[in-house]
């Protein structure tokens, strides 16, 4: 049977297009050294890959979020550093000021200015920004968390931030509080009652008896402190029936009576070196008396209201109150080394450890796709030599096939 021309003609031709396109696919993944180039190269291939490519995206932002968590932890961890020992130098002043020694006005000078000193260094530390980011203001990071109420001689600090913790993601569910609410780092939410600071004396005949309450140890927060400073007075009283409050909004502990006799020895009781005044706003108040005695506004449990304390008692040579002052410092710097083992230490292993499993999660993923979309370079050489075999052999097999002369139709 005889094969029209033209059908020899369109199965070769048909045949060197397929070599051809053979040949210049061999020949694009040689040069881009990609198995996949297009999608019709590998439809399952490329969607692994794509998937590959989104999670080491995941993963590279969740590197950098730790990044960025370890430079944050580690200023955190400086400003705190200094913190405790400014707290430390404040306790050592305290000390020897309270060894019984009368006070010079060049000695009470000198102290004062050296507290005032830690004071100010204590606000700008705990004002700490990293990468024009505040550390201690929760997530209002562009807010100046901690203010003083008078720039050269402050009573009471405020805070501007909230009481969030910021965070960063570091896995699919999981973030990690790297900036603390300054709140919890430099003061305290509960305050602890032991027997160096449980009594308060009081006197509700004008002086004649002096009763004295015991406050029960414990963990308290304001509110409970208030009730718990009620119930000791009603139990040492003679019969009067106290109401002591606190304003939450003006962070403000008040003491009401009904007695025109009471008078509260904040300074010169029996007790003066275990009296809980300053936790309730009365550390620097001296004795009081009247039917309604109002504490300190503001925060009352600060790292910065101990050193103002502190400060005032020295400049108005309050032996008690300087005593005091030794137990809150102790408190504070107490308080400070547990914020950087619970907020920054453990924070950092947590980190390290985070940063090392998605270091090996990257590797397996960069492998991954690797394997499947890059070639082998000699393996293809060796298709891109056979498929151009293959065409150049096709093209000659197909114009010896395809000769046509004069002579065949004579």
């Amino acid at each position: 049977m005889r094969v029209a021309d033209k059908t020899l003609y369109d199965t070769t031709k048909y045949r060197l297009d397929k070599l051809k396109k053979d040949l210049n696919k061999a020949n694009v993944k040689m040069s881009s050294g990609k198995n996949i180039n297009s999608l019709s190269d590998d439809p399952v291939g490329l969607t692994q890959i794509l998937d590959l490519k989104a999670g080491i995206d995941k993963l590279q932002q969740y590197d950098r979020n730790i990044q960025r968590g370890k430079v944050w932890l580690n200023t955190e961890e400086a400003a705190l550093l200094e913190v405790k020992d400014l707290l430390d130098e404040a306790k050592h002043i305290a000390l020897n000021l309270s060894d019984g020694k009368t006070l010079t006005n060049e000695d009470k000078t000198l102290a004062t200015n050296q507290i005032e000193s830690f004071l100010n260094q204590a606000k700008d530390l705990a004002n700490t920004k990293v990468q024009g980011q505040y550390v201690f203001s929760g997530t209002k990071t562009d807010t100046m968390p901690f203010t003083f109420d008078s720039e050269s001689n402050p009573a009471k600090s405020t805070y501007s931030g909230n009481s969030q913790n910021f965070s960063i993601k570091i896995a699919q569910d999981t973030n990690v509080p790297i900036g603390h609410n300054g709140k919890d780092v430099f003061s305290r939410q509960t305050i602890v009652v032991g027997n160096t600071n449980n009594k308060i004396d009081f006197s509700e005949d004008s002086g004649t008896t002096t009763l004295t309450g015991t406050i029960a140890s414990g963990e308290y927060t304001p509110a409970q402190l208030a009730t718990e400073v009620q119930n000791a007075m009603n139990a040492a009283s003679g019969g009067a029936n106290y109401t002591v409050t606190y304003d939450s909004t003006n962070e403000r502990f008040s003491i009401a009576s009904g007695l025109p006799n009471l008078e509260v020895y904040w300074e010169s009781g029996p007790n003066a070196n275990k009296n809980i005044a300053p936790l309730i706003g009365f550390g620097a108040s001296g004795d009081v008396n009247g039917v309604t005695q109002n504490g300190d506004s503001g925060d009352q449990w600060s790292i910065f209201k101990t050193l103002i304390d502190l400060r005032d008692n020295i400049n108005s040579d309050q032996g008690a109150g300087i005593n005091r002052a030794i137990s809150r410092l102790t408190s504070n710097f107490n308080d400070i080394m547990e914020n950087m083992s619970d907020n920054v230490t453990s924070t950092q292993v947590r980190l390290q450890t985070r940063e090392k499993i998605i270091s090996e999660m990257l590797n397996s993923f960069q492998d991954n796709k690797q394997m499947i979309e890059e070639a082998d370079t000699a393996e293809s050489i060796l298709d891109l030599k056979s498929k151009e075999l293959a065409y150049q052999v096709s093209l000659q097999s197909s114009a010896k096939v395809l000769k046509i002369s004069l002579a065949d139709y004579l």
